[in-house]
């Protein structure tokens, strides 16, 4: 193992980030956290003064949601609107996701827009618009270039507002625009297509130790937590594989069903939908404990990889210098969408961890995350 391989585990075991990658054991055991089948409580963190975020919504700090007004549910003639005051739009939400239709980014929207219409949260119609391309690079700078808008909302997902730029691949991160809210955390799967030789984990690796370079896999992105799934999974059990970015998590579908790639890595709601048609079979989660939709699919941890767990932050983004009235508006609508049964069936029946944190937060947690993947992003490159 090569001297940055080596450190490169030191660092992921000595983590407590959201997202950890890893492949080592010994007495460095993580402290449980709570399955990704229950909602739990987001921690509060104190925002940094230089927080975009924080400057950008001073009635975050003092009330995140102040938001949801149990009146506003019952009053049809005011739509239900999330706040019982102060600014709400006046025309239609550009609500933007920077992947192509059929990934988890698009499927998240269609979810929370469904809550919305459902509980009548929003007075205007909120249209969701994608914009693929360059690993939603082109998404995010279509929002970057609506500074100050209060009509123009995205979706933001870690791997776009985080790793794209720390690889290079884009000048854009979540500091170019106002972070207004987490509204969930992902698990990762690795699958393969029904008809392939691998019937197992075991059966995979197997095959990529007795044939270098033979293995081809594929995720979303050239430099997202996919990519960081296989560079673990590569050191972890000496194999060579080949590994090939999509633009969105419906063109990996495509890729795998079709025989391109023979594994691939995602959310479990991304493959859901062909494993329950039978086209797909996973093989092994990256959570803690094993998926209560999946529950006969081992984790890595029991596969012999203890610390093999990551997740994926996915919440809502708005335009740079967005005004601190909106969003204090939107904070009020996305915590009560995460309270929405739609929601919650939703985060339930794909294994995701429901996590609401206001603006402040989700700007912490960002910031957290990001100093956690730029050292990890860096030994990664340096191992080759």
């Amino acid at each position: 193992m090569t001297t940055s391989r080596r450190r490169f585990l030191q660092i992921v075991c000595g983590t407590s980030t959201t997202m950890v990658l890893a492949a080592c054991g010994g007495a460095n055991q993580m402290p449980a956290s709570t399955p990704a089948t229950k909602p739990t409580e987001a921690p509060k963190a104190a925002a940094p003064a230089s927080s975009p975020a924080a400057a950008a919504s001073p009635a975050a700090a003092s009330s995140p949601a102040a938001a949801a007004s149990p009146a506003a549910a019952s009053s049809p003639a005011a739509a239900a609107p999330a706040v019982a005051s102060g600014w709400q739009p006046t025309g239609p939400i550009e609500f933007v996701v920077p992947y192509a239709p059929g990934g988890g980014s698009s499927i998240t929207a269609l979810e929370m827009n469904k809550a919305i219409q459902d509980a009548r949260l929003l007075p205007q119609p909120m249209n969701i618009v994608n914009k693929p391309g360059a690993s939603g690079a082109v998404g995010l700078a279509y929002i970057v270039e609506k500074r100050g808008e209060r009509l123009v909302l995205g979706t933001g997902v870690d791997s776009g507002l985080i790793n794209n730029k720390l690889d290079g691949n884009s000048p854009i991160d979540f500091e170019d625009l106002t972070p207004i809210a987490l509204t969930a955390v992902d698990e990762t799967l690795i699958a393969t297509q029904t008809s392939s030789q691998f019937q197992s984990m075991k059966d995979l690796i197997d095959f990529g130790k007795a044939n270098p370079g033979k293995l081809t896999a594929g995720g979303t992105g050239a430099s997202g937590t996919e990519r960081l799934v296989f560079i673990l999974l590569e050191d972890a059990a000496g194999i060579d594989i080949e590994y090939v970015p999509f633009n969105s998590g419906g063109e990996v579908n495509a890729a795998i069903l079709g025989g391109h790639i023979d594994v691939a890595a995602s959310n479990p709601n991304e493959f859901y939908p062909q494993i329950e048609a039978g086209s797909l079979r996973p093989l092994a989660t990256m959570s803690r404990e094993r998926l209560s939709t999946l529950e006969d699919t081992p984790t890595m941890i029991e596969l012999g990889y203890p610390r093999a767990v990551m997740q994926l932050g996915r919440g809502v983004v708005g335009p740079p210098a967005m005004p601190a009235d909106a969003v204090a508006f939107y904070e009020g609508l996305f915590k009560r969408v995460t309270e929405t049964q739609v929601w919650q069936e939703y985060t339930q029946k794909n294994a995701m961890t429901l996590d609401y944190r206001n603006s402040r937060d989700y700007t912490t947690y960002l910031q957290e995350t990001r100093e956690k993947m730029r050292e990890l992003t860096e030994l990664v490159k340096r191992s080759g």
